[in-house]
C-alpha cells in the first residue's frame, strides 16, 4: 500500500482508536476518515516524512485534543475535526 494515495473510509462503523498504520503511508495525500465512531486522540498521522495534504476526522466521537499528533504534517492544507466533542484551544 506504499503507493496508495487516496484513503477514503468514511461513513463505516469503524470505531475505537484510529490505527497506527495510517503514519507510515508516506505517498499517501488525503485520507478521510469522517463519520464514524473513532474515540479518543488521533494517533501520529505524520509519524515519518508525508505528502499528507487533507486529513478528515469530522463526525467522530473524539474528546482529546488531536492537534499535538498532527504537528509534523507540513505540508496539510486542509484538517476537519468539526462535529466532535474536543475541548481544547486551537492557536494559530
Amino acid at each position: 500500500m506504499y503507493k496508495l494515495k487516496f484513503l477514503d473510509l468514511s461513513q463505516n462503523n469503524f470505531s475505537n482508536l484510529i490505527p497506527s498504520c495510517f503514519g507510515s503511508m508516506t505517498n499517501l495525500m488525503a485520507l478521510d476518515l469522517r463519520s464514524n465512531n473513532f474515540t479518543g486522540s488521533s494517533p501520529p498521522l505524520c509519524a515519518q516524512s508525508t505528502s499528507l495534504r487533507t486529513i478528515v476526522l469530522n463526525g467522530n466521537q473524539f474528546e482529546r485534543p488531536v492537534l499535538m499528533s498532527l504537528i509534523n504534517c507540513d505540508g496539510l492544507e486542509i484538517l476537519d475535526v468539526g462535529n466532535n466533542t474536543i475541548d481544547d484551544t486551537f492557536t494559530a
